[in-house]
């Protein structure tokens, strides 16, 4: 199933799917602060990408330390047929400034895509699920900044939202439109 709008002559897709099998670019995933991998997508990353994802998280906590709420990082994927995987810090639900943190994660994924010059980039819900932020609220978030970007100057021609969930598609859907 895919739904879709044009923005600005450029694609938002949503999709139902497993977001680490996607031919894109770029991949976003939800990271911990620390950069360590963590379950479900994150153990998706690390069997399927092998260990070279962890290793290079790793090598950049070590240097940064780290990662605060809001801001993301580049890595290769690994093994994935992804080119890149885009960690970013989304909040978690109650946590202070959490609606303006989830948009700043969602642009500094979009920030770093661009500075790559990557076209064709892949969202999940960002701090839906164990971070427990509301699937509606993250969907409307989300699309209004991502359709913001993508109605400015910018080379990324298509967005895709790769939604693991059912529930969570449907909401996603529903706000596209």
């Amino acid at each position: 199933m895919v739904d879709k709008k044009k923005v600005n002559n450029k694609l938002i897709q949503i999709m139902h799917g497993d977001i680490t099998l996607l031919e894109v670019d770029a991949f976003v995933y939800n990271i911990e602060n620390n950069l360590a991998l963590g379950s479900g997508t994150g153990n998706a990353i690390s069997l399927r990408g092998g260990p070279s994802v962890q290793k290079e998280l790793d090598e950049i906590a070590a240097n940064k330390g780290t990662i605060p709420t809001g801001q993301a990082i580049i890595s290769g994927s690994g093994l994935l047929p992804s080119k890149y995987i885009i960690h970013t810090i989304g909040p978690k639900f109650n946590e202070e400034d959490e609606d303006n943190k989830l948009k700043e994660a969602t642009l500094a994924a979009l920030k770093l895509a661009e500075e790559k010059g990557l076209k064709k980039i892949a969202f999940p819900p960002i701090s839906v699920g164990f971070y427990a932020f509301p699937a509606e609220k993250c969907a409307k978030i989300m699309l209004d900044t991502i359709e913001a970007y993508l109605n400015g100057n910018t080379k990324i021609e298509e967005i895709i939202f790769c939604i693991f969930d059912s529930k969570h598609y449907g909401i996603f859907k529903d706000a596209l439109q």
